[in-house]
């Protein structure tokens, strides 16, 4: 992977528990952990009709990013690229040599 094909501006997202200082209750929000340029790469769409006839639309994307300190995407965490919201589900550290990693995920277009 060659440094130049990292052209997309994108941020990992991960879920965190915030607490409301109003009512004490815990909230789940998404919240920026990381934003680096990676190559984001789309590589298969799939529509389908469910049984109500509502059109289904998900795209499966790759995404190649440089690994470094502190940095550890993980399946439970997400990808902003823009409005785009992608689902990771799996990372893989390249030949385990914390310097990159190549992450596949999905886009569910009916959100």
């Amino acid at each position: 992977m060659k440094i130049g094909k990292l052209r997309t501006s994108v941020q990992f997202q991960r879920r965190t528990l915030v607490q409301d200082p109003a009512t004490g209750s815990s909230q789940p929000t998404w919240v920026t952990y990381e934003t680096c340029f990676a190559d984001v790469r789309g590589i298969r769409g799939q529509e389908n009709l469910d049984g109500t006839n509502k059109l289904n639309a998900i795209v499966t994307h790759r995404v190649y990013a440089r690994a470094h300190s502190g940095f550890e995407p993980k399946p439970e965490d997400r990808i902003l690229q823009g409005s785009k919201v992608i689902e990771i589900t799996s990372v893989v550290d390249i030949e385990e040599r914390d310097f990159w990693f190549e992450i596949l995920g999905f886009e569910d277009l009916n959100q």
